[in-house]
């Protein structure tokens, strides 16, 4: 329970890392706080209901009950659901933070602590907390003790005594209205909120600092009311406002007030919370979720533009082989397979925004990514560029088709932005990332790319939606875009667990800066044979009976196609049921099968993972390859994680094929 001034606050620390909970008992032992470490959630949870402390640090990841079950279950407690809980964690995305609060917690510390934030926090809510007691006590004393005057006025006065030292050290602005509405009072906090010093918002009727212009006279109505009967519509609970300050900035604000009587006069006390910073985290979750939902829907189309693409270039292929060298057609299908590539390039854009899918990183340099995109994107035009890019930049683990995009959207971001002429600068160095540099990152190395241009600059309106999904501040078409570019961008340096800025103004440039952490690792040397081809070499004949699972029926055609073509006999399935009854029954026969090509998604019917699970409890040596338009899928990407033994990206040509077999024979 809350304790008084002269006695120590109780904190209960939940967290199953004892180094942590070692450094967290430090720093506030050190304070004089009386503090109870206990090791997982269950033990929390009991501890607190059996003695309830002043204040919960609580860990989020625990083993078995975790911080978040241990706050819903307070929460639902009568006895400890007042009990302010912060949330400590590693994890810093923004998902996780909107749950803690929308679970009722206070606050939220990332690891690693810094004991100044910890002491600061620690500080407020527990200040706040016997701020709310403290009034609610006075409250019920002024209503018992008003029929004598003198002793009410040294209750207001020891009240005031306590009450302003608790105010003071409060982060939220408190101020105190008298019975007409006026400011009376103001804690410091007030003062960098709103702008005024104290003695200039002493006298200032609230309503001027908060209520929108169009409410002023509903405002007035209810002050009238007020003075009658003491009654705040809605008392006690949280509003949501817009605040000017001094300087005429209009920001958010949560507003909290409460009825008191003083003197025989009705007071109002009320609580202001500046919730900029919770705002804009809302904005970064709705732009995450629109992001999920172009995921999903990018996603699909892919995945049905891909089975299409392995048709069209699987039969090229064939229609190929099939053709006298000499004549005219093995040219013109040429072209027509170079077409069906780049649709494949285009594919793997909207592969981007699939949420389930991850980059295939390599470990390397960025130099060449950065000095070749930018080159390539600004041929043709009068914008000049200026590299400044560090000896010894160091490696980073990206994919490279997904960063040349990032890089991509930018550049013509900032060639659209200098119609005619202007310049380019491009930076490429080393930075190291530490404490309280406000960027949500772990503290390590990292690589800076920026890239400074001398365009029209963005506005301040516009600055903080530049990231979000179909925005643009430009002209839209199909040389234009849709405004999807810097949206791809944002995606793909997050998925790099990097971090993207901006910063502009209208007409003074706009300057992007990407942080990507650089890769420590030692190489990793892969010996791989390669099985090269010399131009027109013809595949080589193979020997074998290969199982095709597809729901789709033109990917079984021609993949039989394909496999009859290199020397392959071919069965069919349509499902993993049957492919796995046409296995078994192979198995019990002369010929079984020597490889099975599984299609990791079925619309109707047991998938790719399914069946291959299924297929190793008959034959633990079974060579299985997935196959699926969604090519950035982990399964696609970590295969053997899941079992098989290759991976087929649709669309594949005949030599992808080839090689994906022999890959598979060789193991």
């Amino acid at each position: 329970m809350i304790q008084s001034d002269t006695e120590q606050s109780d904190i209960l620390i939940a967290d199953d890392t004892p180094e942590n909970l070692h450094i967290l008992m430090q720093i506030l032992t050190e304070q004089g706080y009386q503090v109870r470490p206990v090791l997982n959630g269950e033990l929390a949870f009991q501890v607190a209901q059996k003695s309830l402390p002043d204040l919960i640090l609580l860990d989020i990841l625990m083993p078995g009950t975790d911080g978040y079950e241990v706050c819903r279950r307070l929460k639902a407690g009568e006895r400890t659901r007042d009990i302010p809980i912060i949330f400590i964690s590693a994890l810093d995305e923004t998902g996780d933070k909107v749950r803690a609060f929308e679970l009722g917690g206070v606050d939220y510390i990332t690891k690693p602590f810094q004991e100044e934030e910890v002491l600061a926090r620690v500080r407020t809510h527990l200040s706040l907390r016997k701020m709310q007691m403290q009034l609610q006590t006075q409250n019920q004393r002024l209503q018992q003790e008003i029929h004598e005057r003198k002793q009410t006025e040294l209750a207001l006065r020891e009240s005031e005594e306590k009450l302003g030292t608790i105010m003071n050290a409060a982060a939220d602005a408190i101020i105190l209205l008298d019975d007409q509405g006026k400011v009376i009072y103001s804690n410091p906090a007030s003062e960098k909120i709103f702008g005024y010093n104290v003695e200039e918002l002493k006298g200032k009727e609230m309503h001027s600092l908060l209520i929108p212009a169009e409410l002023h006279e509903s405002y007035r109505k209810l002050s009238e009311e007020f003075q009658r009967t003491g009654q705040i519509p809605p008392s006690g609970n949280t509003t949501e406002l817009k605040a000017v300050r001094k300087n005429g900035t209009v920001f958010p604000v949560e507003v909290s007030v409460s009825a008191l009587k003083m003197n025989d006069k009705w007071h109002v006390a009320g609580i202001v919370r500046d919730i900029t910073g919770k705002k804009r985290m809302q904005e970064e979750v709705i732009r995450a979720r629109k992001l999920e939902s172009l995921g999903i829907l990018a996603g699909g189309i892919a995945h049905d533009f891909n089975n299409l693409l392995s048709a069209i270039l699987g039969y090229i292929n064939l229609a190929e082989m099939d053709m006298e060298p000499d004549s005219r057609g093995p040219g013109f299908l040429k072209k027509a397979e170079a077409a069906s590539l780049k649709a494949k390039d285009l594919t793997s854009q909207l592969i981007t925004f699939s949420m389930g899918g991850t980059p295939v990183k390599k470990a390397g340099s960025l130099v060449d990514i950065v000095r070749e995109t930018t080159k390539v994107v600004l041929s043709g035009s009068d914008v000049k560029c200026e590299f400044s890019i560090q000896p010894d930049l160091r490696r980073v683990e990206f994919d490279e088709v997904q960063i040349r995009q990032a890089l991509r959207n930018l550049i013509i971001n900032a060639s659209e932005s200098m119609p005619g002429c202007g310049s380019l600068v491009v930076i490429a160095e080393n930075t190291e990332i530490g404490s309280g540099t406000g960027l949500p990152l772990l503290e390590g190395n990292y690589v800076k790319i920026i890239i400074r241009d001398q365009g029209v600059g963005i506005s301040e309106e516009n600055l903080t939606r530049i990231f979000d999904p179909y925005f643009s501040t430009g002209d839209r078409g199909t040389q234009k875009g849709m405004g999807l570019g810097l949206t791809i961008t944002w995606s793909v340096i997050r998925k790099h667990e990097g971090h993207i800025t901006v910063e502009s103004e209208a007409g003074s440039g706009t300057v992007f800066t990407i942080y990507l952490p650089s890769y420590e690792k030692e190489t990793e040397e892969k010996k791989e044979q390669e099985h090269e081809k010399k131009p027109g070499e013809e595949p080589a004949a193979h020997r074998g009976k290969i199982l095709v699972m597809d729901d789709e029926e033109m990917i079984r055609d021609i993949a039989s196609h394909m496999l009859d073509m290199i020397g392959y006999d071919t069965e069919l399935a349509c499902d993993g049921a049957e492919a796995i009854e046409l296995y078994k029954r192979a198995a019990d026969s002369e010929k079984p099968f020597d490889a099975v090509i599984l299609d990791l998604t079925i619309k109707k019917g047991i998938g790719g993972v399914e069946t291959v699970r299924s297929l190793t409890k008959t034959d633990p040596h079974v060579r299985a390859i997935v196959s699926s338009g969604y090519s950035n899928d982990p399964v696609i990407t970590d295969f053997r994680k899941y079992a098989f033994a290759g991976a087929l990206a649709k669309p594949y040509t005949i030599e992808d094929l080839t090689d994906a077999l022999s890959l598979v024979f060789s193991v």
